[in-house]
């Protein structure tokens, strides 16, 4: 690390805020760069990268070694995106659990989906109504084609 780093955070740590902005503006493209790696949108590696930051801010007076700034600034980064991985994490349900019938029900509405455009809206319906699973249907429906 650069000692004007380990210079910049004791100037932080003195009460000069804009030496802070030498450094986001220093790390921000990297920490951005961990964080799109790591959860893959853009957007939400924006959100985890000003998280990042501040937390950094907030904590910057635990950090023991100045010298390490870089390293411990990518640790919070890697942090912050295995965080947000679990919390992201969809609900896994067991096959063995589920009963058949709900089994079939989300196939053949995972097949309609995947298929719509191949249907018309009447072959959907027909399929739907005897399949026993009209008023799902109908709402799912509802809402595609407000």
């Amino acid at each position: 690390m650069e000692k004007d780093d380990v210079e910049l955070v004791h100037n932080i740590l003195s009460g000069d805020d804009t030496a802070f902005n030498a450094l986001v503006e220093k790390y921000q493209k990297n920490v951005h760069a961990i964080a799109w790696q790591r959860i893959g949108d853009f957007h939400i590696a924006e959100e985890i990268t000003q998280d990042v930051f501040l937390q950094a801010y907030e904590k910057l007076s635990t950090l023991k070694d100045p010298d390490k700034f870089g390293r411990w600034l990518y640790v919070i980064a890697k942090r912050r995106c295995t965080r947000w991985l679990q919390r992201k994490k969809p609900t896994m349900l067991s096959l063995d659990d589920t009963d058949e019938a709900t089994l079939d029900k989300s196939a053949f509405a995972h097949y309609i989906v995947k298929s719509k455009n191949k249907f018309t809206f009447s072959d959907i319906y027909v399929s739907i109504y005897d399949y026993g699973i009209f008023n799902r249907f109908t709402q799912a429906c509802s809402r595609f084609y407000q």
